[in-house]
């Protein structure tokens, strides 16, 4: 029995699914050869650690945070850097950096880390290199933040989630509101051109009222962008005792979402329907160049790091999950890549298509361009049932998401 008939409900709400799905249907050999002639324009590097396990995460994070593993860590990442020569003679046009809590890092190791990072930028685009952080390290550490901004990362992300001390508390995030304040104040003086919010919505005991409470709170910051996450299908790890907790049903999720578009519009935030993004500026997506690139227009991209992600040319490959597998595969040579997938035409576009809808839209001139192919040639019967049931609507070049409340 497969894994879709083992998982059906997990296959279904969770697309894509987890490693047992690929390994079962498309497994194959690292190809050597894939980035000897060139290398993505796109470079995401992860930095796992954190404080605490979020009860809501299901990312790859380490929680043992003492300076000399974490340098050791980072200096793992500059070996690696060191296995693609082509990053440093072809460079790169636009890195994230992300985890976890990329600022966590010591002093030293972050200073490092973005000095040889920075040799490899090519860009001169003021907000193509974006970092991660949260409100205590962003409050605590200012001199990290004229640090990272002095390599030439001008846009900022924050993992606020909410400012509701009770629903943090419980999912096992240590925060107080208190530290965005000053955390705010702290990336303004840095000279960071952009600032992103981050929140969430659908976690436990979270009501309409307190999620426009967060959104009335991060607006009044006045941020460049707001991100908002659903916390739909997380919390499935042993931190969250579901019984204790009232956890939204689809429908709170769907006012959440829809008061939220609403307010924020309102507010002077652009998106389309359906997007997760927001920004002031009416020009910009919200999101990093970064993402924007790889999940809206589909752009080869290489990831360093623990369990970090590569696509490019078909071939999708992850690297070790744990940390302590990472490090000691990259300082005794041997390849670091655990997960190797050659992925066909349906599942490449598939996955465009799930990333395209983050924005609320998919532009169908764009995905003939990327796939050879129009995506009524491979999805008529999908198309025709989407539209039928007001799913979707289409306007010129897009197919989008339409408004719950529209004819």
């Amino acid at each position: 029995m497969g894994f879709v008939n083992k998982c059906p409900f997990e296959f279904s709400i969770q697309y894509p699914p987890r490693p047992e799905y690929f390994v079962e249907h498309y497994s194959s050999t690292p190809e050597k050869a894939l980035f000897q002639r060139s290398i993505p324009e796109l470079l995401y590097i992860h930095i796992p650690f954190c404080e605490t396990k979020c009860s809501y995460c299901f990312f790859a994070t380490d929680h043992r945070i003492t300076s000399s593993r974490m340098e050791t860590y980072s200096n793992a990442i500059l070996k690696e850097i060191d296995r693609y020569p082509l990053l440093k003679t072809m460079g790169v046009s636009c890195v994230d950096i992300g985890g976890g809590t990329p600022t966590i890092l010591p002093e030293s190791a972050l200073d490092k880390l973005l000095s040889t990072v920075s040799v490899l930028l090519k860009s001169n685009s003021s907000n193509a290199h974006s970092i991660e952080t949260t409100p205590k390290q962003a409050s605590l550490y200012a001199e990290k933040l004229n640090t990272i901004q002095n390599y030439g990362f001008n846009r900022i992300s924050m993992g606020v989630q909410s400012f509701s001390s009770k629903l943090l508390k419980n999912i096992n995030r240590k925060q107080h509101v208190e530290e965005v304040s000053s955390a705010v104040e702290n990336i303004h003086k840095a000279g960071f051109k952009r600032l992103n919010i981050d929140l969430i919505f659908g976690l436990p005991n979270q009501t309409l009222f307190l999620w426009q409470q967060d959104l009335t709170q991060a607006v009044s910051f006045k941020p460049d962008s707001i991100t908002i996450y659903d916390c739909l299908y997380r919390g499935k790890g042993p931190t969250l005792a579901k019984n204790l907790f009232h956890l939204p049903r689809l429908n709170e999720i769907d006012q959440m979402y829809n008061w939220a578009y609403s307010y924020l519009t309102e507010n002077g935030y652009h998106a389309d329907y359906g997007s997760v993004n927001f920004s002031r500026h009416e020009s910009e997506t919200g999101t990093s160049e970064y993402f924007e690139r790889r999940l809206l227009w589909g752009e080869p991209y290489l990831g360093l790091g623990n369990y970090a992600t590569t696509l490019c040319k078909g071939f999708w490959q992850f690297n070790n999950y744990k940390v302590d597998d990472y490090i000691k595969n990259i300082n005794y040579g041997n390849s670091c890549i655990e997960y190797f997938y050659s992925l066909p035409l349906e599942e490449l576009a598939a996955k465009h298509i799930l990333f395209s809808l983050n924005f609320g839209k998919i532009n169908i001139d764009h995905f003939h361009k990327l796939f050879g192919v129009s995506l009524n040639a491979l999805y008529e019967p999908e198309l025709a049932f989407a539209k039928n049931r007001g799913w979707i609507h289409f306007k010129q070049p897009n197919f989008r998401t339409p408004y719950l409340w529209e004819e």
